[in-house]
């Protein structure tokens, strides 16, 4: 069988439409909002200049600074997804067995639109909520549709929550 100029082309027509097809289907299935959520056991500060911040309870301990005050449960949750959401509350997830299978925390600064790229950060003093009880931490979107946190957040976050806990323990005794 001989390739003449027209079934050449007829086989490119083919290729690159098989191709953009493709792409279309791969950009439409990619093309929607999605959440990534972070956990930190730290202390709100101020600067000089009265600016408040977050310091990090690990990078306390590292310099010697003994804090005070009860530590905050810091989430940050981002909106890695290409659409805009609208997130409503966040909470955690108990493990099987328990009375209630969630937990939800009152939210400081939600409900909040979240664009691409965007980020909302929410604070807590309950540091319960990482106890044994606990299986993730989730945040919801205005659809209702719940996010978690993955297990590597979870562990370095209950790392911080035991470190934290063993530190208090050995001051009162």
């Amino acid at each position: 069988m001989k390739l003449d100029f027209t079934r050449l082309l007829a086989v490119y027509g083919a290729l690159v439409s098989s191709c953009a097809v493709l792409w279309n289907i791969y950009r439409d299935f990619n093309d929607r909002a999605q959440i990534r959520l972070a956990a930190k056991i730290g202390y709100v500060r101020q600067d000089e200049s009265g600016q408040e911040l977050f310091v990090a309870d690990s990078w306390l301990q590292d310099r010697g600074i003994r804090p005070e005050i009860r530590p905050f449960l810091k989430i940050t949750i981002t909106n890695t997804g290409r659409r805009k959401l609208t997130v409503t509350g966040w909470g955690a997830e108990l493990k099987r067995g328990e009375q209630s299978p969630l937990l939800q925390v009152v939210p400081c600064h939600l409900p909040m639109e979240l664009g691409e790229g965007q980020i909302a950060h929410e604070f807590t003093r309950d540091l319960t909520i990482l106890g044994n009880k606990t299986n993730r931490i989730f945040a919801r979107d205005s659809t209702g549709k719940y996010w978690r946190a993955t297990r590597r957040t979870m562990r370095a976050v209950r790392g911080e929550y035991q470190a934290y806990l063993e530190r208090i323990s050995r001051t009162e005794q």
